[in-house]
This record gives structure tokens, C-alpha cells and sequence, in this order.
């Protein structure tokens, strides 16, 4: 009985044993943690300072002008509507700067943010098409008596003056600014990992963007080569053919501030953070816009029909229709949903902090792009960027 008892005391005293060396060494590590931890804080920079460029698309700015003699049929391979639309486009890309500022005070898991971004980009455009001496309707005018006579025998005056052609010249200027101030604190550091890091912050976002352009297009479809008849039984060669012109402007923009919510976080890959490490970052950001929303438009398009003329008719202009014109001015107070978000990879150093990644942010029916009309569309802004981190104080 006595050995049964001292084989359970035996037993007892060595879980004990084991118990008390196990949580002997976990309060060991857990002290030494709160000391690297501690350590770390103390060396952590308290400001940081990035500066970095951006290569957006941008899509959602403005419409093209349109008008009837665009679809006029039968068009020649030069002639097209997807000449006059496709040369009025603004600008696809946009180059810009961005910086930011964040503050995170000793001993505190909050962060406190000053951010900016601007981005612009600028266009001269001029397209001509033509058909460089050769008449969209046949090379031979025939006699009353059955002979023909060739193109060439006409003066030269007639081909320079009723050549055919199309011509778009478009300017186009673009800007979008974006401001944030933001409060973000820490939540769940090593939830992603040893160096991992999950920042939510709240506070406001300002955004302003403007777009102008003007446009100047001209445009003669065809050339209507057809015979006079003179007193005696020959017959001559006229010319008759339509002539258009439009010329039009534009000017939109869209001021907003509201406020935001943002979740950036990061995990480390490989490396550490004293050595050099590689880290995977990305984050999510919304906000709600209040603002004014603002386009101004004018457009003029005048339709001629222009006659060589004969032995009777002196040459001379006639309106197809009449000249089409129209002016707008529109504001209105808008609330605009704005949703983005980034990713990118990034070497740090403990006070120094390289990124290159993707970013896009979109503004919904941000900007009023109708002419004559409002007619809202997605403002969106992506592409990839770079920035450069330096660590302040610690």
C-alpha cells in the first residue's frame, strides 16, 4: 500500500516539476518579448515621410461632340464616323505626384495622417484625312456626241479646290486632386505573420477634378462631279459638294469632402525588419463625397452645300440646314461614393521603406460629361505607382 502511495507522490512531484518549468519558460519568453517589443518601440521612427509618382488611366472625364453629317453615306474610307469620335478623346493617361506625412507618437498605437495626390495630363491633337487628288466619283466626262473626255484635260484649280477630306483638331487639359486626414490605430500587429501589421483609420478625404477641352472639326464627305450642258452639243464638267464645320468647348468639374475609412495591412515574406525584409501591403479605402458638380458646353455646326457653278450659275454657298448651336451651364449639389484600393511589395529597413505597387480609386457619376444634357459618369483613376519612406526621430 505504502508503495502505491509513494509511486502517486513520485508521479505528482514530477507533473509539478514539469508544470512549473513550462510556465517558467513562457513568462521567460513572454518578458523577453515585451523587452524586444519594448526596445522596438523605442527605436521606432516617429515620423514618416513618403514621396512617390503615379501612371493613371483615367476614364469617365468627357463625351465627344457629335452632328448628322458625321454618319453621312456613302463614306469614303477617310470619312468615318470613328474618325471624329475616336480623335476627340481625352487624354488615357495621367502622370502625377503624391505625399504623405504620418505621425505615431511614443508609447501609443495611434496614427495620425496627412496625405495628398495630384495628377494631370494635357493634349494637342490633329488628325487630317484626305483624298490626296482623286475625286470619290469617277475619271471620265463624256460628250453629248458619245466621246469622252479625260479628268486631266480639267483645270487644275477644280481637283485642289473640291478635294475631299477630314480633319478633327482637339486640346485637352485634365487635373484631379485628392487630400486626406486621417487618425488610424493599430489592431492585431502580427495578426499576418512575425512583422505583420493591420492599421483601420477614419477621418476625411477632399477630392477635385476638372477637365476642359476644345474642338475644331472639318469635313467634305464627297465631290459631286456631274456635266453642263453649253449652247452648242458639248458638255461641260461641274463640281458640287457639302462643306461642314463644328467648333465646340467644354468645361467640367467636381469639388467633394466627406468622410473616409481606410484598412491598410502588411505581411512580412521574407527577411526582417533590422535587415531588410520583403513585405506584401495592401489596403482598402471609402468615403462619402459632398459637393458641387458643375459643366459648362457650347458647340456651332454649320452645313454648306458649295456649287462650282456653270455657264449660267456662278459659283457660290448654300445652307444644307440651319446652323446648328447650343450653350449650357449646369450645377448641381451631388453626394459621390468613392471606393479604392491598393497592393504592392515593399522592402523595408527600420527607417526606410521602398513600395511598388497598383492603385485604383473610383468616383461614382462624379463628373457631369454631357453636352447638352447632364449625363453623369464613373470618374476612375488605376494604375501602378512607386514611393520612397523615410523614418524621422525614434
Amino acid at each position: 500500500m505504502s508503495e502505491v502511495t509513494n509511486d502517486n507522490d513520485c508521479r505528482a512531484t514530477i507533473r509539478w516539476n514539469l508544470l512549473t518549468s513550462v510556465s517558467g519558460l513562457a513568462l521567460m519568453a513572454y518578458v523577453s518579448s515585451v523587452d524586444m517589443a519594448n526596445a522596438d518601440d523605442a527605436n521606432r521612427p516617429t515620423i514618416w515621410v513618403e514621396l512617390g509618382g503615379q501612371m493613371e488611366s483615367v476614364q469617365g472625364t468627357s463625351s465627344p461632340f457629335t452632328a448628322p453629317f458625321m454618319n453621312t453615306a456613302p463614306n469614303p474610307d477617310f470619312y468615318s464616323p470613328r474618325f471624329f469620335i475616336t480623335d476627340q478623346r481625352p487624354p488615357r493617361h495621367s502622370f502625377g505626384l503624391e505625399g504623405k506625412i504620418t505621425l505615431q507618437p511614443k508609447d501609443t498605437e495611434w496614427t495620425f495622417t496627412v496625405g495628398a495626390r495630384y495628377g494631370r495630363s494635357s493634349s494637342r491633337k490633329h488628325a487630317h484625312y484626305q483624298t490626296r487628288g482623286q475625286m470619290t466619283r469617277g475619271a471620265i466626262y463624256y460628250t453629248s456626241g458619245g466621246g469622252s473626255i479625260p479628268l486631266s484635260s480639267f483645270p487644275p484649280g477644280l481637283y485642289q479646290h473640291a478635294e475631299a477630306f477630314s480633319d478633327v483638331k482637339v486640346v485637352t487639359h485634365q487635373e484631379q486632386l485628392v487630400l486626406d486626414f486621417s487618425v488610424g490605430k493599430d489592431v492585431g500587429i502580427g495578426l499576418f505573420g512575425r512583422d505583420g501589421e493591420s492599421n483601420i483609420s477614419g477621418g476625411i478625404r477632399a477630392a477635385e477634378f476638372s477637365q476642359s477641352s476644345t474642338a475644331s472639326i472639318f469635313a467634305r464627305p464627297e465631290i459631286d462631279f456631274h456635266n453642263q450642258k453649253y449652247p452648242l452639243p458639248l458638255y461641260r464638267a461641274g463640281a458640287e459638294f457639302n462643306q461642314y464645320t463644328l467648333s465646340g468647348y467644354t468645361h467640367r468639374s467636381f469639388h467633394g469632402v466627406g468622410p473616409s475609412l481606410a484598412w491598410n495591412a502588411s505581411a512580412g515574406l521574407v527577411g526582417t525588419a533590422q535587415d531588410g525584409e520583403l513585405t506584401l501591403d495592401w489596403g482598402i479605402n471609402v468615403a462619402l463625397l459632398f459637393g458641387k458638380q458643375k459643366a459648362e458646353t457650347g458647340h456651332s455646326t454649320i452645313a454648306m452645300r458649295y456649287s462650282k457653278g456653270g455657264l449660267y450659275a456662278p459659283p457660290g454657298y448654300a445652307p444644307i440646314y440651319p446652323s446648328r448651336n447650343g450653350v449650357s451651364a449646369r450645377s448641381r449639389s451631388v453626394i459621390v461614393p468613392n471606393l479604392g484600393g491598393f497592393a504592392s511589395l515593399s522592402v523595408r529597413y527600420p527607417n526606410v521603406k521602398v513600395a511598388l505597387g497598383y492603385r485604383a480609386d473610383f468616383f461614382f457619376s462624379a463628373m457631369d460629361a454631357g453636352i447638352d444634357t447632364r449625363n453623369t459618369k464613373d470618374l476612375g483613376f488605376h494604375g501602378p505607382f512607386a514611393s520612397v519612406s523615410i523614418g524621422l526621430g525614434g
